[in-house]
């Protein structure tokens, strides 16, 4: 998955860009090459049901589907720390869990 930083550390896997429309462009490359995958026939000829749901979620889940998302969390911080980092990847994210340290220190 893309990342929208000025680089990775070292023997870390993933792709970064530094701005933002290099960053979208590979975004929705990414997205569609997911999508592509959870439309595939490799569904079919996966013969083992709960390693084909346990994928098939994960892709959802990848793909940002809200339903599967809720249904595979536990907590609320968890749907909201995705919300984050998934839905707003152009906001400020650390400013964001700093305000919720505090609040959960205070």
């Amino acid at each position: 998955m893309p990342c929208l930083r000025p680089e990775l550390a070292p023997r870390k896997l993933g792709e970064c860009y530094k701005i933002k429309p290099d960053f979208i462009k590979a975004w929705k490359k990414w997205r569609a090459q997911i999508t592509k995958l959870d439309c595939s026939a490799f569904w079919v000829q996966c013969g083992h049901r709960q390693t084909r749901e346990g994928l098939k979620n994960l892709l959802q889940i990848m793909l940002g589907n809200d339903n599967t998302l809720s249904s595979a969390t536990c907590h609320w911080i968890e749907l909201h720390i995705y919300h984050l980092l998934f839905f707003k990847p152009f906001t400020m994210v650390s400013a964001y869990f700093f305000l919720l340290n505090w609040l959960h220190i205070n």
